[in-house]
């Protein structure tokens, strides 16, 4: 709508229409997840339209400063806090995380008896060629999906080092 109005006004021609939609979507997403880079190369390539490259990047930093500035949160924030506010997330005592293990990230290639794990963490599963292995005595390796318990009030301090073992950022 804001680029029409521009082609009503005769600041833009209307061939520019989808360019302004275009850099729309990148400062949307940029606002959204709050992953400027990402979002903006996101955008380009989806839609092959490198011309849109550089001005997304003015706009998208602009919609990242305004929302830190007015300090909005991005809906992944949003929906996490919403969650471990629930009654039925805080009645919990315990809680399975699941993750993935990648090549060269802490967790590969350990012995699951001899890993130094965060109090009150256990791997309680490992997911391997499509079955389930019980966790005693195995060895880690890449592939692995692992079934983590932990204490329902650590999950605020512990997911991030947790999933951070099994990958590589």
């Amino acid at each position: 709508l804001f680029a029409l109005v521009l082609v009503q006004q005769g600041i833009i021609g209307a061939e520019s229409v989808s360019y302004i939609m275009l850099i729309g979507m990148a400062a949307f997403l940029v606002a959204v997840v709050r992953t400027p880079i990402t979002a903006i190369i996101l955008i380009t390539e989806i839609t092959g339209h490198f011309e849109v490259f550089y001005p997304s990047i003015v706009v998208g930093g602009l919609t990242y400063y305004f929302t830190e500035l007015l300090e909005i949160k991005p809906f992944n924030v949003m929906f996490y806090e919403e969650m471990i506010n629930k009654p039925f997330f805080k009645e919990q005592k315990r809680l399975t995380l699941n993750v993935e293990v990648m090549a060269g990230a802490y967790f590969d290639r350990k012995d699951i008896d001899t890993l130094q794990l965060p109090n009150h963490c256990v791997i309680i599963n490992i997911h391997r060629d499509h079955k389930d292995i019980p966790s005693a005595g195995q060895t880690i390796l890449p592939g692995d999906q692992l079934t983590i318990e932990i204490d329902a009030q650590d999950i605020e301090k512990l997911y991030e080092p947790l999933v951070s073992m099994a990958n590589i950022y």
